[in-house]
């Protein structure tokens, strides 16, 4: 079982590391909610595309976009 250690650093076993394909170097963000930690592995150009394709509204704002998508989610 993995321990925190001095340095308040834990190592992540192998296998879980082979499974989730992390690297030497990665990079990660951490999240804490509700006493639970979440490492979010971050990979260069993984939202690459995301956005294409989607059209830009002039003039709406974020909370009459935000209002649009709730209605039409109902």
């Amino acid at each position: 079982m993995p321990r925190l250690s001095s340095k308040r650093q834990i190592t992540i076993p192998k296998d879980l590391c082979d499974r989730a394909d992390y690297h030497e170097g990665d990079s990660f963000r951490i999240v804490e909610h509700n006493g639970h930690i979440t490492l979010i592995h971050q990979r260069e150009n993984a939202s690459a595309g995301l956005l294409k394709g989607l059209t830009i509204t002039p003039g709406i704002t974020e909370s009459e976009s935000r209002d649009s998508a709730i209605a039409s989610e109902q």
